[in-house]
């Protein structure tokens, strides 16, 4: 008997009639809720099966869900496994990330949302109509089902994933009508962009360093999967959040990897976005960021150069005093809800006026730093991952010459470095090269190869900095 199974012996007609009677309201169909696993086991996370409305019509439809494997499984042997099992059974094409499964006339794609295949997406191709749906299903959860028990590494004990189909909130999805009603709104949709859970595709594995950051704020995203667990202390998690640090120590990341763990809608604005030159825009803008937020079921507003708006009052332009206090006024709104989380991120905590900071406000304040040695060691690690170094590569003496780099200065190194290796790998080739002539002549990256991208990154800067070009510069605080 399989450790995995999806239970669709007790899925009736009558559960296809509530999928049907909902999608033709117009209201996306939720077959599971999400599952928590042990990560010890392979499988840490499988996320809701949801049927979602197609983004250019009402009529068509797909069915998705995400698998998070745990931190220590060997992702790319797993999938070799599946492969070697399911080869025959699925016809799976494709390479990279992206493969198509066959199965009987129905098409699937099993996309992995990063290069070493520790997240999957899997959904249907084809844009299927509701009688369409009804075949697809079954063969959806037989995909899901031999994936899982692929990883599943424990066999004394079965999961038993039944299907227990509930209408959804529309918003939490886009489609044609949706456009139409933001257009007719004034467009809010367009300034202030939802970005599904799914697409967000980040969680904290994935971000190298600032681990007090990545601790902090795990424990903020437990608290409000887990309520309960702050409730027997009569505790509140916090609904302000600011994240503070040097640019390019990977706040941004950070935000997103709370929404994906939580499997949240999550807004991205910058500051820049909210300012105008029209009288009271601003403050509209503002208005709006959070009717759009509220709209949402947990969502997390996050607001990037957050600093740009919250300025200190005193001595400040009259327009500039209204767009704190609508702020303000905003932030004090949410304090007894569980719809929106606000996070910001800024560069300059002190230019923040005071009043953002005391309780009920900004709850959490997290420092972001720059990397230290072990840090810069595992970003390195992560940049490289699929980009064909050697196995030798020296992590110590790279992150040694890379003292004061941020995150993103790291990923600015790494694509200078692959760059100059695709130039050379050109002026061997032929003028029209095969894919084999390439796969031939293509050298590794090497540990000088980096390093002298790490020398010309900083000349780079040094020269930009001569000009005074103003943001971060390794070394320069």
């Amino acid at each position: 008997m399989a450790d995995f199974k999806v239970n669709l012996e007790d899925f009736t007609n009558k559960d296809y009639r509530v999928i049907f009677n909902s999608l033709t309201k117009k209201e996306p169909v939720r077959l599971t809720s999400s599952l928590n696993m042990r990560e010890d086991y392979g499988v840490d996370h499988i996320s809701s099966v949801d049927i979602i409305p197609h983004q250019e019509t009402d009529t068509l439809y797909s069915i998705g869900t995400r698998i998070d494997l745990g931190g220590d499984t060997e992702s790319e042997k797993i999938w070799q496994s599946f492969l070697e099992n399911y080869q025959e059974k699925y016809s799976i094409t494709g390479f990279d990330k992206d493969y198509k499964l066959f199965y009987g006339s129905n098409l699937y794609t099993l996309s992995f949302l990063t290069d070493i295949k520790r997240s999957a997406y899997l959904s249907t191709t084809n844009n299927l109509n509701l009688e369409m749906l009804k075949d697809n299903i079954p063969p959806f959860f037989e995909i899901l089902e031999d994936y899982i028990n692929t990883v599943y590494d424990v066999s004394e004990e079965y999961i038993d994933f039944s299907l227990k189909p509930q209408p959804t909130l529309r918003t939490y999805y886009y489609n044609e009508s949706n456009d139409r009603m933001a257009e007719e709104k004034g467009s809010e949709s367009e300034k202030f962009e939802t970005i599904s859970p799914e697409q967000l595709n980040v969680k904290f594995d994935d971000i190298g360093g600032c681990e007090e950051a990545k601790k902090e704020l795990d424990m903020v995203a437990y608290g409000i999967k887990y309520p309960y667990v702050f409730e027997e202390y009569q505790a509140e998690h916090p609904h302000g959040i600011l994240l503070y640090g040097s640019p390019g120590t990977g706040k941004t990341l950070l935000a997103k990897a709370v929404a994906t763990e939580l499997e949240t809608p999550f807004i991205h604005v910058h500051g820049s976005d909210i300012v105008s030159k029209w009288y009271g825009e601003a403050e509209q803008n503002i208005k709006e960021m959070f009717e759009v937020a509220r709209s949402r079921p947990h969502t997390i507003l996050f607001i990037d150069e957050i600093d740009s708006i919250t300025p200190a009052r005193e001595g400040s332009h009259e327009a500039t005093q209204r767009i704190v206090s609508t702020l303000l006024d905003e932030m004090d709104g949410i304090k007894s809800s569980d719809d929106v989380i606000l996070m910001g991120a800024t560069n300059r905590p002190e230019s923040i006026d005071s009043a953002f900071m005391r309780p009920g406000r900004f709850d959490k304040k997290v420092r972001v730093p720059l990397p230290d040695m072990e840090a810069l060691k595992q970003i390195y690690s992560i940049h490289l991952e699929g980009k064909k170094p050697e196995k030798n590569i020296d992590f110590e003496k790279i992150a040694s010459k890379s003292e004061g780099f941020s995150g993103a200065d790291v990923k600015g190194v790494v694509d200078l470095c692959i760059k100059k290796k695709i130039s050379t790998l050109r002026d061997k080739l032929s003028e029209k090269p095969t894919k084999n002539e390439v796969k031939n002549l293509a050298e590794p990256i090497t540990t000088q190869d980096i390093l002298n991208a790490i020398e010309e990154y900083q000349k780079n800067l040094e020269n930009l900095r001569a000009f005074g070009t103003p943001g971060h510069i390794p070394g320069y605080i």
